[in-house]
This record gives C-alpha cells, structure tokens and sequence, in this order.
C-alpha cells in the first residue's frame, strides 16, 4: 500500500509517498469494482500469473501494441522490456509461451480461471496491477518548495533484490518539466531532480526502471484561496441634535477672577458637554439667565472673555467642533442665579470596516487581504509537456 507523509523540514512541506506492498493492494481511484475487488487479496505470485496469462491470450508483435494494452515503456513482455518503436522477436516470444504453457498456465488453469478473466483486462487493470500491486523495491518522494516548483526523487530500497543493478529506462513528467534524470543505476540515497509546474492542474511524474519496477509520484491540483470581498473603511455621522442644559451658580459655576475695572463683581466660569460622549459642539445659545446681577459675558467689556469659548482659549469666541464648551458669566451680587443654555451638537464621524474579520483593524483586514489576493490571482506559467526521456543503455539523450 502506498503511505503519504507529511513533514516539515526546513521550513519546506514534504510530501512522501514511499511504496510498500501489503496484504491488500489500495483501491484505485475508479472504485472497487470488479475485477479490482477480487484481485487486490492476491498474492503477488498469482497476481503476476494474470498478467502472464493477459500476455498469452494476445498475440502482439510491436510493443506499441503492448504499451495501449496497458504496460509501459521498460516493463517486460514476452521476456522482452518495451520500448518506443520496437518489435517482439517472434523466436524470443514463442520459447516464452512454451514455458508458460508448461509452468504457471497450469496454475492459472487450476487456481485463478474460475476467479479472474485476463482476457477481460482493460489498460487501467494491467496499470493499477503493475504500478500499484507489483512495485518493486524503488523509492520516491516528492518535496514541495512553492506552488510552482518542486522536486522529485527517487532511489532503490534498502536491502532490494535490485539494489546496485536497477538503472532508469524511462522518466516521463505530465503536467510539469523537470530537469534530464542521471544515467545511472539506482542508489539507497536516491537522486532529485529540480522541476516546474505547468499551469496549476495536477502533475504525474514516472520513472520506469528495469528491475525495481515504476517509481510514480502525482501531485493535486494547486489549491488556490477563495478571495473574500474586499474590507471596506466606512465613515458615518449622525445628524445634528439639540440639548437643553441647566445650570446653577452654586452648583455648576467656579470662580475664575475678580471682575476688570468692577470692585465688587466677580468672574464665573462653567464647563459644558452633550450627553452624547462622542459628540461636537456646533454652536452654544443662552435661553434665559435668572439672578440679580448675572450677567452674560462680555458684559459691556468687563469680563475680558467672550460668552462661549475653549475651555483652554478664553480669548477665542464660540466652541464650534468642540466636545467641551466653556460659559462665562459676570456677577455682581452674590446671590443665587441660574442659566438655561442650549447646545447644537452632532455625533463624531465614526470609522467603520465591512468585511473585517471580528476584532481586526481596517489596517490589517486589507493587509491580509491584499496577501490572499495575490495568492489567489497567482499562476504558474503554462506550456506543454516533454516527450519522455528515454534513459536505456540503447538511448541517447
């Protein structure tokens, strides 16, 4: 069965796939149907009988027919490894049916005929057989470096059959380019090779040995992010609001001075706000005022100040955009007296973010959103796939 790993190395995300032959081979990826259901029990011995059997009822002299039945380039037919063009030797292909008519014919006959027919066979059969079933003792493993490349490698297991005599026959890459893979026999440490997406759709990648069977890697398609909608900063005020406040000289007012040019007057200060805690001033007016010799500022000049003013500029007239406003008032008794003062005021603009994650800052709402747009709107480059490289003692490069 084929196990997936992942790790992370490096900072990098490797994904492993390592092939080890169970008791049960892994259900292709069309389903378990048959002849699937019945054959991934087998023993790898009668397993390699059907597809014996699968070669016996076919009568192939190019080994082009043999690769659209379903084997590979550097897979054997006939005792003979397949290759781009060839021809089955006819007194090659006859000694091996002699032989198998003599050995594991009869087993077929006696053991598996009433379970499987080979003749039945489709192409992804045989394929699913000998690349997942019958793996041999090679290795692979894919590293993913970013959505656009990765890197492939592949050796010969530790303690294999094949171990220092398997070599490559053929290195074929689908939906990616990777560099030329090494002519040179299989080692325990593997070599890797450099390779580059294609578009992001999936991406197969296969190396055909001669005695360590095909070393298979795929990769999913690349997962873009789904682009959220865009945060959006809103402002809103509210509209203009009016406030009638009262005020005692007793309870509100306090003594700033003594009065300018005036023995006994005194010089009355009181701080007024909205109710609303994120409210600005428009414009302060007195309604009325009650009290023997209170008097609204400026008071015919005596006070020095204006009526309305910033609390920290008495100098300045008004309190216009202001959340404070201070009222000046000139008393020439000490008696009780008493202001109605009303106040325009409105709300202050308020910020506002639609489509923000909870708690996050219009800021870093758009930061972030700006990164998972330019992962979204990325691409990897798109061209076509390579011819397969062939790596046989018989090729070039």
């Amino acid at each position: 069965m084929n196990h997936i790993y992942r790790i992370i190395c490096g900072g990098w995300l490797l994904l492993i796939c390592i092939g080890a032959q169970a008791e049960t081979c892994p259900v292709p990826a069309s389903g378990a149907s048959e002849p699937y259901v019945t054959m991934m029990d087998l023993p790898k011995r009668d397993l390699r009988v059907l597809l014996n059997e699968y070669m016996y009822v076919h009568r192939w002299t190019m080994h082009a027919e043999a690769i659209a039945a379903g084997f590979g380039a550097g897979d054997r037919v006939y005792g003979q490894i397949l290759k781009s063009g060839g021809k089955f030797k006819p007194e090659t292909t006859a000694a091996w049916r002699r032989a198998y008519e003599t050995t594991d014919r009869k087993q077929f006959q006696s053991a598996l005929e009433t379970k499987v027919d080979p003749a039945a066979f489709d192409p992804a059969v045989v394929d699913w057989t000998l690349r997942v079933c019958l793996s041999g003792g090679a290795w692979s493993k894919v590293k993913v470096l970013n959505d656009c490349r990765f890197a492939f490698s592949a050796g010969i297991a530790s303690g294999s059959a094949a171990q220092s005599t398997a070599r490559p026959l053929r290195f074929e890459v689908h939906g990616a380019r990777c560099g030329n893979w090494p002519r040179q026999a299989l080692s325990v440490k593997g070599d890797e090779v450099q390779c580059v997406r294609s578009g992001d759709g999936p991406v197969t990648v296969e190396l055909a040995t001669d005695r360590a069977g095909l070393a298979r890697q795929t990769l999913p398609p690349v997962k873009r992010p789904e682009l959220p909608p865009e945060p959006i900063q809103e402002r809103s005020t509210s509209g203009p609001a009016t406030e009638v406040i009262m005020l005692s000289r007793s309870r509100d007012y306090h003594l700033q001075q003594l009065g300018r040019g005036c023995p006994n007057c005194s010089l009355y200060a009181a701080d007024l706000h909205p109710s609303e805690s994120d409210a600005v001033i428009l414009r302060a007016t007195t309604v009325s005022s009650a009290g023997a010799g209170w008097q609204p500022c400026p008071a015919g000049l005596r006070c020095g100040v204006h009526e309305f003013s910033p609390p920290d500029e008495p100098t300045l007239s008004g309190c216009n955009g202001l959340s404070v406003c201070r009222v000046w008032r000139l008393a020439e008794s000490s008696g009780e007296a008493s202001d109605v003062i009303q106040i325009d005021y409105q709300k202050k603009t308020k910020s506002g973010c639609r489509n923000c994650p909870d708690n996050t800052d219009f800021e870093t709402a758009h930061r972030q959103w700006e990164q998972t747009r330019d992962k979204a709107l990325a691409r990897c480059e798109v061209f076509a796939d390579l011819p397969a490289q062939m790596i046989g003692p018989d090729q070039t490069q």
